[in-house]
């Protein structure tokens, strides 16, 4: 399953690295100087990135890494060989993010096997937050110029009070599924990611934990706890939230979705859109509809078309699910 979705694992992709931009010039200049620790890299020449994609990349060579496959016995892992990629796929972008602090992901990220540690999420955030993930952009601002201030209002821990759906169409509501709701908590807060702010809805399972999973996103824009995985985004809360264009005071979040059928020559496609309101009682309101469709797999592999998870063909909704929940803490 794979989700089209701003997602928490923006970060690893950052130093791995899919940066902003692509080096200015390939692999092949004459060796640079080491990189001091201090200069943002935006201030380092071609043959500077050069350098530090250089160092990563041996870095990398020169360790083993291990698979996240257990053995038959114990706790220990499985040694596999990691093979490092010509330095022209490492594309550093100019932000002000220093060459440290990519050293010091990187490092963490190397020391990280299973991508659960709370020492790499902390390392990786300031590529994470100050416009150094993949794609070095905030597509969101243009149409959400202050996001920041359309999210605040609805920050806080909530606690599910009514959840119903309909899983044949959109015309109404249908019965309640409250009971098969195994987090009935979640959190809203601004986080900020590609240097810009944007709105984050996240599940939790009690009020502890619920704290602890906002202060992590605030902090790092990601958990530094490993959340309960959901194969069906239809059935998860967890999602980034921007403003409405049409409906004043409201949010909205879009998750798309690929069920890789291409064996059998088809793909199942499904696009959730969701629109978030809240009631000056503090009651908050969500309603996702979802859109299904197949299409043809191409070389046996299923994607979602386009560039734009946005987008669906003209079909009907099919399914509707409509979700109140009551403010219960402040953050």
């Amino acid at each position: 399953m794979q989700q089209g979705s701003i997602g928490p694992r923006a970060a690893r992709a950052c130093v791995g690295l899919g940066l902003a931009a692509a080096l200015a010039s390939g692999c092949g200049e004459d060796e640079a100087d080491p990189v001091p620790d201090s200069v943002p890299l935006g201030e380092l020449s071609p043959a500077q990135l050069e350098s530090l994609c250089d160092e990563i990349l041996d870095a990398r060579a020169n360790q083993e890494s291990a698979s996240c496959l257990p053995q038959a016995v114990g706790s220990t892992y499985s040694v596999v060989a990691q093979a490092a990629s010509a330095c022209d796929w490492v594309q550093l972008g100019p932000c002000d993010v220093t060459a440290g602090e990519v050293r010091a992901c990187e490092r963490a990220q190397r020391a990280d096997v299973c991508w659960g540690r709370h020492e790499s999420t902390a390392a990786c955030a300031p590529l994470m937050q100050r416009g150094c993930a993949a794609e070095g952009i905030s597509p969101w601002t243009d149409a959400c110029p202050d996001l920041a201030a359309a999210v605040a209002p609805f920050e806080g821990i909530y606690e599910l009070s009514r959840h119903s759906r309909n899983d044949t169409s959109c015309d109404a509501e249908g019965p309640s599924v409250l009971e098969t709701d195994a987090q009935r908590l979640f959190v809203v807060v601004t986080i900020m990611l590609h240097g810009a702010p944007i709105g984050r809805l996240d599940s939790c399972d009690d009020l502890e934990q619920c704290r602890a999973v906002a202060d992590s996103l605030r902090r790092y824009s990601q958990r530094t706890d490993l959340p309960k995985v959901n194969s069906d985004p239809a059935e998860s809360l967890r999602t980034s939230l921007l403003c409405h264009p049409t409906i004043e005071g409201a949010l909205e979040s879009e998750v798309a979705s690929v069920n890789s059928a291409a064996e059998e020559g088809r793909c199942d496609l499904e696009q959730t859109e969701r629109i978030i309101t809240r009631a000056q009682d503090g009651t908050l309101r969500l309603e996702a509809r979802s859109f299904a469709w197949q299409a043809s797999g191409q070389d046996g592999f299923c994607s979602f078309p386009g560039s734009d998870p946005s987008w669906h063909p003209d079909v009907d909704c099919s399914r509707l699910e409509v979700y109140e929940a009551q403010l219960v803490s402040a953050l």
